[in-house]
């Protein structure tokens, strides 16, 4: 083989190893949108609609409670259905935007105290914390008024959230 067909084939492994990365493994974490279902039984049959209408199949499924969790194949969506709540809990909007941060709590604690003071205090804006137990301090939820019907998330890298959950599938 010449010196071209040999840049050609390192030019495609590049770009197929770029594919891969962004689209399999966990290291390019960059955050995610849930969206919300009322149960796991529309979960399967929106997540094999989307695949049959656009490819976007399931990845996987995890549990962290009290949430239901499917991972779509680009990583970046999630279809997300809660446990009801038990008494006492405060329920919180079902649907939200997480990113990746180093530090969740002072991330979120900051970003409340300048969102707040850039909108005049016009929106109730806090940090929960602990609503996710698995999570240990590597998330914090992030309300508001401001927010219609969604949350926000800081949170680690994927990487750092803790042990591996346990991962099954709904769909065939």
């Amino acid at each position: 083989m010449s010196w071209y067909h040999w840049l050609l084939l390192a030019y495609a492994v590049v770009l197929t190893g770029l594919y891969v990365k962004k689209t399999v493994f966990p290291f390019c974490d960059r955050g995610h949108d849930c969206f919300a279902v009322p149960n796991e039984e529309v979960a399967k049959k929106l997540v094999y609609f989307l695949q049959q209408r656009a490819g976007l199949g399931e990845k996987f499924t995890f549990d962290p409670v009290p949430t239901h969790q499917t991972v779509l194949a680009d990583s970046q969506r999630v279809i997300i259905w809660h446990e009801p709540l038990l008494k006492g809990d405060e329920p919180l909007p079902p649907n939200g935007m997480s990113i990746i941060v180093d530090d969740p709590v002072s991330e979120a604690h900051n970003f409340v105290t300048g969102f707040n003071q850039s909108l005049g205090h016009a929106y109730q804006t806090r940090v929960i914390l602990n609503h996710m137990p698995e999570a240990k301090g590597n998330l914090a939820i992030v309300t508001s008024t401001a927010f219609l019907g969604w949350v926000l998330v800081f949170r680690k890298h994927v990487m750092n959230m803790g042990p591996k959950p346990r991962m099954r599938r709904i769909t065939p």
